[in-house]
């Protein structure tokens, strides 16, 4: 990811499949996109083009996973995705980014995230300190801290007022 990229939630607003670009051999997918952005916000369209040439298959079912639809679980049947609208009115994180293409500067999707922010692949329970114990043989750390109790506060200590013979200080 770049830092000039642009991340903004979207929802899909419309789903086809686009003729193979001249030489091609594979359509795309074209998934279009409503998003809100500027100052003020207005409501904008990116269309996400999704190849499903050998070298870019599993890049495309994951993005379809994230947006709800497991191409796999639905036998690849992208006429019914289409037809049924089954993605139509999903919402997911996208982020955009600026491409240089024929001289002209363009925004186009660079990813299709899942809403939340999840972490993926979380490691709980046992598997924790499985993970703990390799980390301290890595690193040579035979045991675990113990943990001390951080000292209490003590009073603060008050002096007896000094006897000034009557006399006050000037501040």
């Amino acid at each position: 990811m770049d830092y000039n990229d642009i991340r903004v939630e979207g929802e899909v607003v419309e789903v086809s499949m686009v003729e193979p670009k001249e030489g091609g051999e594979w359509p795309s997918l074209a998934i279009r996109f409503s998003y809100m952005f500027g100052e003020p916000e207005t409501k904008r369209h990116i269309t996400a083009f999704k190849f499903l040439t050998p070298a870019a298959i599993e890049y495309t079912e994951k993005d379809l996973i994230t947006l709800g639809w497991d191409p796999t679980k639905n036998n690849w049947g992208l006429d019914d995705l289409i037809n049924t609208k089954a993605i139509v009115g999903v919402r997911a994180q996208l982020v955009l980014g600026y491409e240089e293409y024929q001289g002209k500067t363009h925004l186009k999707v660079k990813f299709v995230n899942a809403l939340g922010g999840a972490l993926k692949g979380k490691i709980e329970g046992p598997a924790v300190t499985d993970w703990t114990k390799k980390l301290r043989a890595r690193l040579g750390v035979s045991a675990p801290a113990t943990r001390k109790a951080a000292p209490k506060a003590s009073a603060p200590v008050t002096q007896p007022a000094e006897d000034l013979g009557g006399e006050t200080i000037p501040f």
